[in-house]
């Protein structure tokens, strides 16, 4: 089976440029995959990135091996709860 004449015009393309030009296409094609992030809530509930939610029994995506978003089909980014920090009320007043 030949390659499509997309991806043969990019290794046309690919060729022409030093190494360094390559390394910083590569970098900068590998930042411009599309994602779709799943941020976990106090209650241990994930929003993702496509506007659904899922809950997990024990643990998150990654410990359950998800790599996928179950419902729009993109790789997985799983950003966990954070505490969000309290401020000291003495120091925040200047004492």
């Amino acid at each position: 089976m030949s390659k499509p004449k997309w991806l043969q015009s990019v290794e046309r393309l690919r060729a022409l440029l030093t190494d360094d030009d390559r390394r910083a296409m590569d970098e900068w094609l590998e930042k411009q995959k599309p994602t779709c992030t799943w941020t976990e809530d106090e209650y241990g509930m994930y929003q993702t990135g496509c506007g659904n939610a899922f809950v997990f029994n024990s643990d998150g995506p990654t410990a359950n091996a998800c790599e996928f978003c179950a419902y729009c089909g993109l790789p997985l980014i799983e950003k966990p709860y954070e505490e969000p920090e309290i401020e000291d009320e003495e120091a925040s007043d200047g004492r």
